[in-house]
């Protein structure tokens, strides 16, 4: 894996050449700023992976990450920037019950989105998706 974006204690995105996917780490507690960093980047990466795969196919590790502040989260809202598209699958791993739900109210209209506590059954759920879809 190489990575194709990073933001210092914040953010990195790594693209897997062999499998045409990405993975996300993302750490602690984000500004606006750094959410108007890491959307142009990231949007990039799926890009990438859909121009291979025909969707994009994502791992995003946020077990680092906090629960956010309802300034960044009405923010991101008010955005509508939702980067998924119908088709993609986006696997979310995140570190407790109510950073789960933070986050599904920022996608709550997407349904490509999928959020696990166990690492296992989010690579479980991305691997199945990828052999079918293959």
């Amino acid at each position: 894996m190489i990575v194709i974006g990073e933001s210092a204690g914040k953010f990195v995105i790594h693209w897997d050449e062999a499998r045409a996917a990405v993975r996300i780490e993302t750490f602690g507690i984000w500004s606006v700023d750094d959410f108007n960093e890491f959307y142009p980047l990231v949007r990039a990466a799926y890009d990438k992976s859909r121009a291979r795969l025909g969707y994009a196919l994502v791992l995003v590790d946020g077990t680092k990450a906090h629960v956010q502040t309802s300034e960044l989260i009405q923010y991101m809202q008010a955005q509508g920037q939702i980067i998924s598209k119908p088709g993609d699958r986006v696997a979310v791993i995140v570190s407790s019950s109510l950073l789960k739900l933070q986050m599904k109210r920022v996608t709550e209209a997407v349904d490509t989105v999928q959020y696990f506590l166990s690492p296992s059954a989010a690579d479980t759920w991305l691997n199945a998706y990828s052999a079918n879809a293959a």
